[in-house]
């Protein structure tokens, strides 16, 4: 399975006239939680809490009964077990997969939404079994993600602020992409919104043959105005990658594996809180903003995107302008 939603429906599987007997599984807040329900009032439930599976990234999930012992494997992971899970009596011939059909979800009375995502290479019983066909409902193929994007004049990108992609509490600002640009000035990147530029934003563009990096905000009397040579042009037909940490002590933007930390005392806590919920722009910002701060968009390809570690495609981004979702010839 893939997914970036934290909850969905999984499996279910139980007695379905009235759900008093089941089993089902779930992802609650990024973890596969299992629920096995039997003749007993207090239902069994499974946990595996060691890895969030909301990353887009595939895992795979293997869940074996034998007896009244039930196992819950994720990808690589020591399995978590039920010693002495029920064995409720429940309707043979039909599982449902990543959702449940609108009359079962009024007796199932669960808040969890459906699956939204991934899903391949079912099987039950070592047999194999197509997500595809009449016995399904809103299933549509699962697509290939997105290469990246190609940047017009005037393009943009822009991705809800990295608290969103935040999933091990850390309070640190870390974006990494990679872009082959076609002219030699122009806007990376920016987080900042279209109204209050003058109270916060960090911006990194490219300009002159150096990186120009831009921190301000207001309340914590927090100004940084940077330059960072480059050792060769970016405009030269060749990809190029960009990764940005900020943390409490220092701010480091790495350039081609070659790592740049800017001076700073100190970088509180109000302010990586605010720039953790500040939109992303990629490759430029809306033409007010543009003219106000006159800057560019740099036109040319993106990929590789990560906020917080964690990928995110193009073609998901909240808002975009002049830009073709895989339309850059990549090489």
């Amino acid at each position: 399975m893939r997914t970036e939603q934290p909850n969905g429906i999984i499996w279910v599987w139980a007695n379905y006239k009235n759900f008093t007997r089941y089993f089902y599984m779930n992802l609650i807040d990024g973890y596969p939680t299992i629920e096995v329900k039997g003749r007993h009032a207090q239902p069994k439930i499974l946990k595996n809490e060691k890895r969030r599976l909301n990353d887009g990234h595939w895992h795979d999930i293997v869940i074996n009964k034998k007896d009244r012992e039930f196992n819950l494997t994720v990808d690589e992971l020591s399995p978590v077990t039920i010693s002495d899970c029920p064995a409720p009596k429940v309707m043979r011939r039909r599982m449902y997969i990543g959702g449940l059909i609108s009359k079962h979800r009024s007796s199932f009375a669960s808040e969890t939404p459906g699956f939204n995502g991934c899903i391949k290479d079912l099987k039950v019983n070592q047999m194999v079994h197509s997500l595809e066909g009449e016995s399904s409902r809103d299933v549509i193929p699962c697509v290939r993600p997105t290469k990246g994007i190609y940047v017009h004049e005037g393009g943009f990108a822009v991705f809800d602020g990295l608290q969103k992609s935040i999933m091990n509490g850390s309070r640190n600002v870390d974006i990494s992409l990679s872009f082959r640009p076609i002219v030699d000035e122009g806007i990376v990147l920016a987080l900042l919104t279209n109204t209050n530029l003058e109270a916060a934003r960090l911006t990194i563009e490219v300009k002159q043959d150096k990186i120009f990096v831009t921190v301000i905000h207001e309340d914590s009397h927090l100004e940084i105005r940077d330059a960072i040579p480059v050792l060769r042009s970016l405009c030269d037909g060749e990809w190029h990658s960009l990764h940005l940490n900020v943390d409490e002590e220092a701010m480091e933007i790495t350039i081609d594996n070659a790592r740049n930390e800017l001076t700073v005392n100190h970088v509180s806590s109000a302010a990586r809180d605010l720039l953790l919920n500040l939109p992303i722009n990629i490759a430029g910002v809306a033409a007010p903003v543009a003219e106000k701060l006159s800057m560019t968009s740099l036109l040319g390809c993106y990929r590789d995107l990560k906020l917080a570690g964690h990928t995110k495609y193009f073609e998901n981004a909240v808002k975009t302008n002049k830009v073709a979702v895989d339309g850059c010839p990549f090489r």
